[in-house]
């Protein structure tokens, strides 16, 4: 999960993938100081090589996730440094039940669904109280 550092507008979303790419994918902005190395990669040198060509063309990326369209439109920046896990779990399907219980409970701004699946076993939600907390100040 996480916030805009202004108007607190907030995200909750599943990853099965490392979350700094989940969240760069969101828009975060990609630092080489963010990532997280072992003091023996750190102490390595390196020399790399690289031959980068920019085309420029007249195609606009479409804004896929609210999240970018949010700082976008507002000029906001999200909280980045202070992401959270709420839950985790190995298997994908339990994972999207344990997304939608906290997006239909929480029901933050940014997310554009409202579950994802559907939750025949909970249908009337379950209570806040028996959920993580997907935020520190909630």
């Amino acid at each position: 999960s996480i916030k805009c550092t202004k108007c607190q507008h907030s995200y909750i979303g599943k990853t099965e993938r490392q979350c700094v790419k989940r969240l760069h994918e969101h828009g975060a902005p990609k630092s080489s100081s963010e990532l997280r190395r072992s003091d023996r990669l750190k102490a390595k040198s390196t020399t790399t090589t690289t031959t980068t060509t920019i085309t420029t063309s007249s195609v606009i990326k479409e804004i896929t996730f609210a999240v970018q369209q949010n700082q976008i439109e507002t000029g906001h920046q999200m909280n980045w440094d202070n992401f959270r896990i709420v839950m985790e779990d190995n298997h994908y399907y339990r994972l999207l039940i344990k997304e939608s219980l906290l997006i239909k409970a929480y029901e933050p701004e940014l997310n554009r669904t409202t579950h994802s699946v559907p939750l025949i076993v909970f249908p009337d939600e379950l209570q806040k109280e028996l959920l993580p907390k997907p935020f520190d100040n909630d």
